[in-house]
């Protein structure tokens, strides 16, 4: 049976295994190269569709991760977890969506809710 606690307990040696290998920070790299893949598939999939199916209790905002060069897009490339982009950030996006920008639907569908859940939170506080 599932237990917080042995969740807890098993995501923490996970996290420690996979600082200490540190070679390859992606996750998915990290899962095939531990055997917690499945290598027999005919399909590979991408990191998120990994945890997707390996963690479905952890929220995707979490870990998908969106790039960015920075306002004016000459900085480093730098990745953060969706929940961790700033409001403005997020509602350029989307504007950049509707305006005929092409990303993945899975991105558009995280971002809305992400705005959702910060509008709830804020409303939540004003209560």
């Amino acid at each position: 049976m599932r237990s917080e606690g042995r969740i807890d307990a098993f995501l923490n040696a996970l996290g420690k295994e996979w600082k200490r290998q540190g070679v390859d920070l992606r996750f998915a790299q990290f899962m095939v190269n531990n055997g917690l893949s499945n290598l027999d598939a005919l399909y590979q999939y991408e990191e998120a569709e990994i945890m997707e199916g390996n963690f479905p209790d952890i929220d995707q905002r979490e870990y998908k991760m969106w790039g960015t060069y920075g306002k004016d897009g000459n900085q480093v490339l730098k990745h953060s977890p969706i929940m961790s982009m700033n409001t403005d950030h997020i509602e350029a996006i989307l504007r950049d969506v509707k305006n005929g920008m092409k990303i993945d639907d899975s991105y558009v569908i995280l971002f809305e809710k992400e705005l959702r859940l910060r509008k709830l939170k804020k409303y939540k506080k004003e209560i």
